[in-house]
C-alpha cells in the first residue's frame, strides 16, 4: 500500500517512517454515492427503446406500402390506355345474366377546358364510344375532360358457356382497344 492510497476500511493506518496514526473513513463518500438524486434517463422515449422504435417504423412502412398498392397500383392494373382515355372494366353476375361495365375516363389537361366549364358548341364535338362483346353493342358519347362515363353491357350466360375470359372491344373515334376481363365463377 502506498502513502497516497487510503485503506478501504476505517481502520487506523500509519505512514511509513512516521509515528502518527491516521484515521480515514470513506463514509461521507459512500453516503454521497448512495444519496444521489434519481434523474430520469436522458433522450426521448424512442432513443431509450430502440427495439420498439424499429418495430413501429416497420409497421408504418408496411401500412404506407399497403395504401400505395391499394390506391395507386391496384386501380392501374385493370386499366388500358386508349389515346387520352383510360378504360377499365368490371363483371358482375345478375341471375341468368352477366353485367359487364366499362368505365371510360378522360383526364383534364391544360389545353382542355376545366371540368366545370360549359360544353362548347361548334367544331369541338365529342367522339362516340362503342362497346361490344359477344354480339352485343352499345354506343354512347365519350366523356369530357376530367369526367368519366360508365357503359353497362348485359350479356346472357348461355352466350358465355365455358369461357373464362370476356373480351370487350372498345372503339373511341378511330382508335380501338380490347379489354380482357375474367368471368368470375358462380
Amino acid at each position: 500500500m502506498n502513502d497516497d492510497e487510503r485503506p478501504l476500511s476505517p481502520a487506523p493506518w500509519r505512514k511509513e517512517g512516521s509515528g502518527e496514526l491516521h484515521f480515514h473513513s470513506r463514509r461521507t463518500e459512500e453516503e454521497a454515492a448512495r444519496c444521489r438524486r434519481w434523474e430520469p434517463p436522458q433522450g426521448s422515449f424512442f432513443r431509450r427503446n430502440r427495439g420498439l422504435a424499429i418495430a413501429l417504423i416497420d409497421v408504418v412502412v408496411v401500412v404506407i406500402l399497403f395504401f400505395i398498392y391499394l390506391f395507386v397500383l391496384r386501380p392501374l392494373a385493370g386499366q388500358v390506355r386508349l389515346g387520352e382515355y383510360r378504360l377499365s372494366g368490371e363483371i358482375y353476375h345478375l341471375g341468368q345474366e352477366v353485367l359487364a361495365v366499362v368505365t371510360v375516363r378522360k383526364g383534364a389537361t391544360s389545353a382542355d377546358a376545366p371540368s366545370g366549364a360549359a360544353p362548347q358548341s361548334g367544331p369541338h364535338l365529342q367522339p362516340l364510344v362503342t362497346v361490344s362483346a359477344a354480339g352485343q353493342e352499345i354506343v354512347d358519347l365519350a366523356p369530357g375532360p376530367g369526367q368519366e362515363r360508365s357503359i353497362p353491357l348485359r350479356l346472357e350466360k348461355n352466350l358465355l358457356k365455358g369461357e373464362e375470359l370476356l373480351e370487350i372491344l372498345v372503339v373511341i373515334g378511330g382508335d380501338e382497344a380490347v379489354l380482357s376481363l375474367k368471368i368470375p365463377a358462380d
